[in-house]
């Protein structure tokens, strides 16, 4: 009687093992794929970090352009309305001129 006692109990924590070991298995499994999914998780990030630093980048030259373009469109301000001024003067030296040789 004990020896078959013995027997179930023995069987029992074989079914037991063999249980635990399956969940051991499924357990390990599913730590695999989150593992996985951790992994091409981390790619994605390191990815759009590139691409941040990228466009960050572009948009810095694209700023340095955009002064550099306003310094020109200063600078050809300034250089036309000295180019009106001269031209203002050039036209009173042609009226004096002029009444000049008509005045001769």
């Amino acid at each position: 009687r004990d020896l078959g006692q013995a027997r179930d109990a023995l069987e029992l924590a074989r079914d037991a093992r063999g249980s635990a070991r399956g969940t051991f298995d499924e357990a390990c499994s599913v730590r695999d794929q989150i593992e996985q999914r951790v992994g091409r998780l981390e790619q994605s990030v390191a990815m759009a970090s590139e691409q941040r630093e990228g466009l960050a980048l572009e948009v810095g030259e694209y700023a340095a352009g955009l002064q550099d373009a306003q310094r020109r469109a200063s600078a050809a301000r300034a250089q036309a309305a000295g180019t009106r001024g001269r031209l203002r003067e050039l036209e009173a030296e042609a009226v004096v001129a002029r009444r000049r040789a008509e005045g001769e």
